[in-house]
Parts: structure tokens; sequence; C-alpha cells
């Protein structure tokens, strides 16, 4: 979903980043204020749930439902970071260990089987898209807060805790790096006339993009999901700059063996 710029800087503060409640379209409170209970809506959780199983049961040939291990809702939405641009992220929980010994090919095809999923279907709840993907159980997580669809509980809950938000840095580093993202995206408008470009634009995008997640895992690994390298790649990601870095990867990519004549 994108936004516009303006709108993001009148929201760019710690009340935008935090909230001091989940978001009431999907779940009920009860309990002490100091230490409420979350339920998820059981509309959302059924609907969630039938969404997982279409996706397992349209990827047979390499999700066995004995593979399954669960089926989780994570994320922001999830917890007291959610905004208005949030996703419900479903996660379907694998061993990627008990499904082959070349690796890299099972990340590979779970990779492809989300991508194909995301793009092919426009799901929305109550304002806000939902997102599949395949997570390994081995996988280094740094989600703060998981809930079960399938046990319906909470298998990390959501602490309210207001974090410390460097607002300047995170908007001088989304400043730069969007810079780069609109140069890369002049240059292959230019690479139209000059296609002898395209493969040194391609290196450019593809270093581009290493740069900016690299950026997000370190951050992730040592502040967390608040830390000003992963607030940097949410800010892009709203803005649609990852989406069009993608973009560029792909566009030049095919102009480097496009042959016209």
């Amino acid at each position: 979903m994108v936004v516009s710029f303006t709108d993001y800087i009148l929201e760019s503060d710690e009340s935008y980043y935090y909230k001091d409640s989940l978001n009431t379209l999907f779940w009920e409170k009860s309990g002490d204020d100091k230490d409420p209970e979350w339920k998820l809506d059981n509309v959302i959780r059924k609907k969630l749930l039938n969404i997982a199983k279409d996706f397992i049961e349209d990827n047979r040939d390499i999700l066995k439902k004995k593979d399954i291990l669960d089926i989780q809702l994570v994320g922001s939405l999830t917890g007291y970071n959610w905004t208005p641009y949030s996703d419900l992220d479903l996660h379907i929980i694998v061993d990627f260990k008990d499904m082959g010994e070349d690796q890299k090919m099972i990340d590979y095809a779970m990779y492809g089987a989300k991508f194909s999923w995301n793009t092919k279907h426009d799901i929305t709840m109550r304002g806000f898209d939902v997102e599949i993907a395949i997570q390994d159980i081995n996988s280094e997580s740094h989600m703060s807060t998981v809930f079960s669809l399938e046990k319906n509980k909470w298998v990390k809950k959501p602490k309210f805790s207001k974090p410390k938000i460097d607002s300047y840095m995170v908007d001088k580093k989304f400043t730069d790096l969007s810079y780069e993202v609109n140069k890369l995206e002049n240059k292959l408008i230019l690479s139209s006339i000059m296609p002898s470009n395209s493969k040194q634009l391609y290196k450019r995008a593809l270093k581009l993009k290493t740069k900016i997640m690299k950026m997000r895992k370190e951050s992730l690994s040592k502040g967390g999901e608040f830390a000003t390298g992963n607030l940097v790649f949410k800010k892009l990601r709203s803005q649609g700059y990852i989406s069009k870095l993608a973009d560029i990867i792909s566009r030049s990519y095919d102009k480097i063996y496009t042959v016209k004549n």
C-alpha cells in the first residue's frame, strides 16, 4: 500500500509506531488493564485458517499436511506496533530439515509458493491486507508477538513497553535510500536509449537491495522491531520503494537479454 510522503511525516512520531491497545478490529480485550488478555475475533481466525488450508492444498506438491507444525498470525497486527499500513501476516510453520537435503532448493520452492500466492490474490480483512508465508521453525525469528491460529492461543504474548524511536534517523535514512531508488529508476528509463547500461544498472539495483536487506537484518538482530533500520525498511515498503526496486531489478535484467534486431 503506497501512502503520500506528507501523510507519513505527519504521523512520524512515537504514537505512529506504538499504540496503547491492539487493533480492536481484530482483538477483544478482557481482564485487568495492566495485564490484559487479548482474544482474536473468531470470524477472522476461521477465515485465516481457511486461507492457510487452501494455500497448503494448492501447494500439496511441496507441502504435506504432516509437515505443518502450526499456522500462526505474526507481525505488527499481533502487537502494539500496528499502523494503518500493517498486514495480517499469516505464517505456515514447517521444519525445512524434514523436507529434504537440498535446503537451498527447499527455501527457493517455499519462497516461490509464497510469491505466487500473494501475487495472484488480493485479500483484505477490515481494510488490512493478508500476506502469507512459509516459515522454517529453525529460522531466527525476531517476532516479539506470535498467535497460534490452530491452537487459538498466544505463543508469545504482546507486552506494552513503549519504545524509544529515533524519528530523525529513520527519516534521514529513508530519504537517502529512496533517492537512490529514484535515481536507479531514472537510469532504467535512460537504458531504453542506451541499452548497454542495463547490466550495470542491474548490478547496482541488486547491490542496493542487498544493502537494504542487510540493514534490516542487522537492526532486527541488535535492536528488535523498533530499531532504526527495520523502521526505515517498513517506511520504504509502505511508500512503494521496495516493490519499485524489485521492478527495476526485473526490468533491467530483461533488457540485458532482449534482442530487437
